[in-house]
Order: C-alpha cells, then sequence, then structure tokens
C-alpha cells in the first residue's frame, strides 16, 4: 500500500520553505518547491472522476507538464515516464507527476508545498482523502512584517488580516480532519528545537526521524533554486533563534498596538503574547495609518496598471 501524500500549508512568510528543506533532506520524502496546478486545473475539468480517452488524458498531462512552476522543479519529467492508461482519474494523473518527480529522487514518497494552497485544503482532501496536512503558524507580527518588506509594499494592516485569516481557515478546516491527518507546528518552536519538532512530524508521516535532516542546509539552494533565492536566503544556514519575534524590535510603539488591536484574538490563540502597550491617542493613529496604507495600495496598483499597458 503506497503512503499517502501530505501537504505543508500555512502563511506567507511562515517557514513553510525551511520546513520543506528539513523533510525533503530525508532518505525517503520528495518535495518540490511549489506546484499550484492541482488547484488551478481541477475546476476547469469536466469530471476529475473520469479523464476520459488516452488521447484526453495526454492532452491533460500536456497542460501539466507546461505549466510554469513545474518548469522550477530542477527535474524534467518526461511524458514517456507516466503510463496514461493507469491515470484514469485526476488524482492519479496528479500522483504520476509528484509519484515520477520522487523516483528521479531516489525517494519513495510525495509531499507538497504551495501555500496558496491553503485556500484550496478542501480540494486537496477531495482528491486525496487520505492525505496529511503539515500546518506551519508563525508570530502574525512576524509574517506582516515580512510580507510588507517583499510583496505588500509597506502595508503592514494588510499583511496582519492576511496572517488572520490564512491561519484561521487553516485550523477550522484542520479541526474537521481526524489528529491523525491534520499536526500544527509553530515556526518559532521549529527554530528553537528543531531536532524534537522534526521526530515529532516524522512520526506524525509514520517515518523515522534521521538525523541528515539537520543537513538541509548543504543543498538548499539546488532545492529552491534561482527563482526563490532572492527571498529564501536564510534557507542556506542552520536554524537562527534571531529570525524569531523580530517585530519586538521592528516595530514602532503604535505598530505593535495596531497588531493587537487587528490580530490580537488570534495571536493569543496560537500561544503568542500581546504587546499589550497602547500608546496615547491611538484610535487618530489607526486612523491616519490605515487611510495611509489604502493611498498607498491604489498608487501601487495605479502604477502597475499603467506599467501593464506601457508594455502592450
Amino acid at each position: 500500500m503506497m503512503s499517502p501524500p501530505f501537504f505543508i500549508v500555512g502563511a506567507e512568510r511562515s517557514g513553510t520553505t525551511l520546513l520543506m528543506l528539513m523533510l525533503n533532506a530525508h532518505s525517503q520524502l520528495a518535495i518540490p518547491y511549489e506546484s499550484f496546478f492541482i488547484t488551478e486545473i481541477y475546476p476547469t475539468l469536466p469530471d476529475p472522476e473520469n479523464l476520459g480517452d488516452l488521447a484526453q488524458r495526454q492532452a491533460l498531462l500536456d497542460r501539466i507538464l507546461s505549466h510554469r512552476w513545474i518548469e522550477h522543479w530542477n527535474e524534467e519529467i518526461r511524458q514517456e515516464d507516466i503510463v496514461l492508461e493507469e491515470c484514469e482519474t485526476y488524482e492519479k494523473m496528479v500522483a504520476a507527476v509528484f509519484g515520477c518527480f520522487a523516483r528521479l529522487k531516489g525517494k519513495a514518497r510525495w509531499g507538497d508545498k504551495t501555500p496558496a494552497y491553503t485556500y484550496r485544503m478542501d480540494i486537496l482532501n477531495r482528491l486525496f482523502p487520505d492525505c496529511l496536512f503539515v500546518h506551519i503558524i508563525r508570530d502574525g507580527r512576524d509574517v506582516a512584517g515580512s510580507l510588507r518588506r517583499l510583496w505588500y509594499a509597506g502595508q503592514l494592516v494588510r499583511g496582519l488580516e492576511y496572517w488572520k485569516d490564512i491561519v484561521n481557515l487553516a485550523r477550522q478546516m484542520g479541526r474537521m480532519l481526524p489528529d491523525s491527518r491534520y499536526t500544527e507546528v509553530r515556526y518559532e518552536d521549529l527554530v528553537h528545537d528543531p531536532v524534537q519538532e522534526l521526530r515529532r512530524l516524522s512520526s506524525f508521516l509514520g517515518l523515522s526521524y534521521e538525523a541528515g535532516m539537520m543537513d538541509y542546509d548543504e543543498t538548499s539552494a539546488q532545492v529552491v533554486g534561482n527563482l526563490a533565492m532572492r527571498h529564501h536566503q536564510n534557507v542556506l544556514k542552520k536554524p537562527d533563534p534571531k529570525l524569531c519575534y523580530q517585530w519586538k524590535r521592528g516595530f514602532s510603539r503604535g505598530e505593535k498596538a495596531l497588531a493587537d488591536f487587528f490580530i490580537g484574538d488570534r495571536l493569543q490563540e496560537f500561544g503568542y503574547d500581546l504587546a499589550n502597550d497602547t500608546p496615547p491617542f491611538f484610535s487618530l493613529y489607526r486612523y491616519a495609518y490605515v487611510c495611509r496604507e489604502g493611498l498607498l495600495w491604489r498608487y501601487k496598483n495605479l502604477t502597475n496598471s499603467r506599467r501593464e499597458k506601457g508594455s502592450h
């Protein structure tokens, strides 16, 4: 009997890549950087339980292998490596593609790390009724602080609310599953005591812990590839506790109070302490801060729109 696949889910900038690399260093596990195609293609299929004749399956396989993210898997999956006669359902087609990737890596079992799948855990559960989910959670203030430096262009509140929504969704969906199929790990625990957490996660996946999982940094660059390295420089190193709770040093007093206001309930639910330091005239500060973010967001979208029009 084949071991079930597993999916690492969680908010962007929560340590999903770090966890993926650690698990990928296990002799039995193969996890590509990200995939995206599973839930993108699923809604477009007339019947995921019946992919039709070989010609139709071939067309779908062509579509998958030409997907923009498959190109970054650092392994060339050839069409002749997929036995189309065995791919009568979408589940089996996806498993065949990932299984081929695992074989090319000399591994027996595959998993996936695509944070965007957190929103579609229902589809993954429908496709793979025995699959496992590992939800990694990081302090939402550190997540929002990282996001505003990268993709949110200074949007702290937007990042805080994104974190709150996604961790809440993942936990709600996870609670609908038996404990044997859903587990959580805090980024801070993984960084401070990686061996203990990896032992626990290995057991959850039905595997024995391997000391080589702590040598993940030796192959990090080749696993994530050039596409992701500019956003994941820290994965070239061993876990660094200094990366935890950066908000304590990087947030102003007002920004700490904003985090308490917007996501304080969820922070406490996931075991994080609040700043509990509200500056004078905080209501006015909050109003001005949110207005400023809204203007910055509109300006960013307008600039991007003009840039796109100018490129055509």
